[in-house]
């Protein structure tokens, strides 16, 4: 038993001994042959300081830490490109070369970026308007194309041109990459004008409001400008339903041949209205019924010739089962 012991000690001693000569064979591997993955160290722009700079090293930043291949470089020059166009720059200068320090690669990019493309005219399917922004010799940046066609779509928004198709505004280059023409696609369409009639046969509920005047709130509250065809009616009704109207609205489109102009009519039925002149509680109640008279006339929805809506009386109903739970 005791020399089985001993051989079977010697054994485990040289598994061990063999284990450690393997691995330090392979670290030694390591160390001499195999190679090293390079990766991106720095990259060192030299060009003028500006925010055009500051924006290029913001982009470049994502390289740092990558791993370093031969199509790096196409990679960064790319990026550099695309952040100029932005800026309205087409045409820079660019060279690039790295440096090797173990497995570390240092880029090195010298930039000229050269003059901006400038703006020289508009080219539309409409009139151009001259006083919402210039734009003459203005650079060709997204920035400015961006707020320009902001401009120009809220200018005729306000001339109640809302059916628009404008989509886009994009540079249309010289062969020398120094001046543009700015293009907008889209149409106009037609001037969109909203008309409300109220049916003649029926009677305000206030004779001191006439329809005229009823017709002229709604005009000064709802505007192609501010106010889609689509939302119109729901519009009406939440209005006037503050007045205690009940209404209906139809709609009917007219358009003129040209199809310069698109009115929308809407016809208002002013409907019924409710007067209430008691309150009657049903069922198990705490209250007497004068009692809840009695807050309601405090809360001014009851009482000739007062005249509420039925949203009001369920509203008020609510609030008192709060006051009365709380």
């Amino acid at each position: 038993m005791k020399r089985f012991y001993f051989l079977s000690t010697v054994s485990t001693v040289f598994g061990w001994l063999t284990t450690v000569f393997i691995l330090l064979l392979f670290n030694c591997a390591q160390l001499n042959g195999a190679p090293k993955t390079d990766y991106l160290y720095k990259i060192n722009l030299q060009m003028a300081k500006s925010r055009i700079s500051q924006r290029i090293m913001s982009k470049l930043h994502y390289f740092y830490g990558k791993t370093y291949s031969e199509k790096t470089l196409q990679h960064i020059e790319q990026t550099i490109k695309d952040t100029l166009r932005l800026q309205g720059y087409f045409a820079p200068i660019l060279s690039l070369n790295h440096q090797r320090h173990n497995d570390k690669i240092t880029v090195n990019v010298t930039l000229k970026t050269g003059q901006p493309c400038r703006v020289t005219s508009i080219e539309a399917s409409f009139p151009i308007p001259t006083d919402i922004m210039n734009y003459e010799n203005k650079p060709c940046s997204q920035a400015f194309i961006r707020s320009y066609f902001s401009a120009l779509t809220s200018y005729y928004q306000a001339k109640h041109y809302i059916e628009h198709t404008l989509e886009k505004a994009a540079y249309q280059l010289s062969n020398n990459l120094r001046t543009a023409i700015m293009t907008i696609d889209g149409e106009l369409g037609p001037i969109i004008e909203y008309q409300f009639t109220i049916q003649p046969e029926q009677q305000p509920m206030n004779n001191m409001e006439d329809h005229e005047d009823i017709v002229t709130e709604i005009q000064a509250l709802i505007k192609p400008s501010t106010v889609n065809p689509s939302f119109v009616k729901a519009k009406i009704k939440d209005f006037l339903l503050k007045k205690n109207y009940f209404v209906t609205v139809s709609e009917s489109i007219i358009e003129d041949e040209d199809h310069r102009k698109k009115i929308y009519g809407f016809s208002i039925d002013l409907g019924d209205y409710i007067e209430v002149k008691y309150v009657k509680l049903t069922g198990a109640k705490l209250l007497q019924d004068h009692e809840l008279s009695g807050y309601f006339q405090q809360k001014n929805l009851i009482g000739w010739p007062k005249k509420i809506t039925p949203y009001q009386i369920e509203e008020s109903i609510q609030e008192l089962k709060k006051h009365y739970m709380s």
